[in-house]
């Protein structure tokens, strides 16, 4: 799911998917965060662009509290 060559997008989506199937989770407290390479370090409410992960990128998530339906 995470790994190189996956955008964060897909990342995103992936991580949504699992959490629905696995806890029957619907809602969220905010949105979720992935950022990788260089948008990292952006702040919560920037939307950087939708970047491809690198070989030695780091990877943030921010998924937050999560509410179940």
């Amino acid at each position: 799911m995470i790994r190189p060559s996956a955008n964060k997008s897909e990342i995103n989506e992936a991580i949504y998917a699992l959490a629905a199937s696995m806890y029957g989770i619907s809602r969220y407290w905010h949105k979720r965060i992935v950022r990788a390479g260089r948008n990292t370090l952006a702040p919560y409410d920037e939307n950087p662009p939708d970047l491809t992960v690198s070989e030695d990128d780091i990877v943030f998530l921010d998924l937050g509290p999560v509410f179940e339906e």
